[in-house]
């Protein structure tokens, strides 16, 4: 069964609540990974909603979300780089020798809380 829009949007803000405790616990690594799912789920509800579907791979949803956003974000091109930024930290500290501090995992925390406000707009 495919998942419905809603159930995505709801899941990301879990994750995103999720990261919130997982900074102010001192669970940096848990953190980041939990950042950008939140922004992965948001993702994949916004292109559910617009779409009807939302592909699996990551690099897929991304151009799909940059080409949504075309026309309705500003400065889309920075958007997009601060999504792959989320992305590559969550990987270099899942599958990598990369341990997230308090620093790192603020930075990536508040720049998925401000993608994640931009991305609402397009729902």
């Amino acid at each position: 069964m495919t998942a419905s829009y809603d159930s995505f949007i709801k899941k990301a803000k879990i994750f995103l609540r999720e990261a919130e405790v997982d900074l102010k616990s001192g669970c940096y690594n848990k953190a980041v990974s939990a950042s950008w799912f939140a922004l992965e789920m948001l993702i994949k509800g916004i292109l559910t909603k617009r779409q009807g579907n939302a592909p699996k791979k990551v690099g897929n949803l991304i151009v799909n979300i940059g080409r949504l956003m075309i026309g309705k974000i500003r400065d889309v091109n920075l958007v997009i780089n601060d999504i792959k930024i989320i992305y590559e930290a969550r990987k270099d500290i899942d599958h990598r020798n990369l341990l997230a501090d308090k620093t790192l995992s603020e930075h990536i925390l508040n720049k998925t809380e401000a993608i994640f406000g931009i991305l609402l707009s397009l729902l």
